[in-house]
């Protein structure tokens, strides 16, 4: 009987972020039309069978900005961040011939939302689901830097380095000037609607960890803080130079 055997495929989609895509759909609901809440990329039809690897290739090419190789050296400017790297994994079939694949994003900083998904199944009964199992880690709380016996303020885990250089120089008396770097300074490119909010770094267009000066795994970043201080230093009361004569 035909209608009692699984064909066809499916598409996957990834969320335009602030958007969300449908992650369950029926036998009813099986027509191509577009999804009006805000999806942004979406994956070639992947067949109902399709193998670990057919996949992982769809994702990584229809759920980034570009080719998965090419993301390095892309510009970033007018690129919305996809996916970025996948492990997929399958089991099945069962007894209907359906199968299910595991995705894990191995690169993205963050959590990244849930795909969604188009139902191009057919057979009676087809439907097509996506379930999270676990979701990514995300960096949260505060952090406080301490110099020469003097503690700052509690600073928010993504604070910026414009942020931090005046709290430096407000908090630690010590302190005559500071100078801040953060690993991210593509971040300021992200001025749009399509900027990640939410789980991701914001303001950051590398949160599919596929850039060279991105925020790490789980939206961490590096700071690099330069002190200025006159703290501990001595002012010779004489000359110190042994050619240095005195009349």
């Amino acid at each position: 009987d035909d209608e009692q055997t699984l064909g066809g495929g499916f598409k996957l989609q990834y969320a335009r972020p602030g958007g969300t895509c449908k992650t369950r759909w029926g036998q009813d609901t099986t027509t191509m039309s577009a999804d009006p809440s805000g999806c942004y990329y979406t994956t070639r039809l992947i067949p109902h069978d399709a193998s670990p690897a057919e996949v992982k290739s769809a994702i990584e090419q229809g759920l980034n900005a570009n080719q998965v190789e090419e993301l390095w050296q892309i510009n970033r400017e007018n690129a919305v961040p996809g996916v970025g790297i996948v492990n997929v994994t399958r089991s099945g079939p069962d007894s209907q011939e359906g199968y299910v694949w595991s995705v894990t994003f191995s690169s993205a900083s963050g959590n990244v939302p849930d795909l969604g998904i188009m139902n191009l199944l057919t057979g009676m009964g087809s439907e097509a689901v996506v379930e999270t199992i676990r979701e990514g880690n995300s960096l949260g709380g505060t952090f406080s830097l301490t110099f020469l016996g003097d503690t700052t303020r509690d600073m928010p885990h993504d604070i910026a380095p414009e942020d931090m250089k005046p709290i430096l120089e407000a908090d630690l008396p010590h302190v005559l000037r500071a100078h801040v770097v953060r690993n991210d300074p593509t971040r300021g490119l992200c001025t749009d609607v399509d900027c990640p909010t939410g789980p991701y770094p914001t303001g950051s267009r590398c949160s599919d960890g596929l850039c060279p000066d991105g925020p790490h795994v789980s939206g961490g970043f590096t700071w690099t803080v330069t002190l200025t201080t006159q703290w501990g230093n001595v002012s010779p009361r004489s000359p110190t130079d042994p050619l240095t004569t005195v009349e």
